[in-house]
C-alpha cells in the first residue's frame, strides 16, 4: 500500500491532500471512484487518495463546477489572481506575495496530524 502524503487537515478538521491530477476514474450506476495521484517517475501519476462518491451528486458536482468555469466572475478573478502573481514574479516580489499567502492559511489554523504509529 502507498502512503500518501498528508500535511494537514483543514479548518474543519477534515484531511488534505495534495494530488497532481486525476490518476483513474470508475464510474457505476449508483456509486463511482475517483482516484488521483501525483506526478511520478512512472508512466501515469501515483495514486494517493480514491474518493468513493454516489454517482448522483458526482453529476452534480460536474455541473456545478462547468457553471463555476464558465462564470465571467470567475474567469476575471482568476485572471487578476494570475496578473499579480506574474507581476510579482517579474518585480521580484514574489516573496511578499506567497507570504501574504501564507498569512492567509496559517489565519486558517492548519493542524499538523499526528505522526502514525509504527
Amino acid at each position: 500500500m502507498v502512503k500518501a502524503a498528508l500535511t494537514s487537515l483543514d479548518e474543519h478538521g477534515v484531511p488534505m491532500f495534495y494530488a497532481d491530477q486525476p490518476a483513474s476514474l470508475a464510474l457505476g450506476p449508483t456509486v463511482s471512484r475517483l482516484t488521483f495521484g501525483v506526478e511520478d517517475s512512472g508512466e501515469y501519476p501515483r495514486p494517493i487518495v480514491t474518493l468513493a462518491i454516489p454517482t448522483v451528486a458526482l453529476l452534480m458536482l460536474v455541473k456545478d463546477l462547468s457553471r463555476t468555469f464558465d462564470s465571467e466572475d470567475f474567469k476575471k478573478d482568476m485572471a487578476k489572481g494570475l496578473e499579480r502573481s506574474a507581476k510579482a514574479f517579474a518585480s521580484g516580489t514574489a516573496a511578499g506575495v506567497i507570504g501574504e499567502f501564507v498569512k492567509t492559511e496559517t489565519a486558517r489554523k492548519p493542524r499538523a496530524l499526528p505522526k502514525p504509529k509504527e
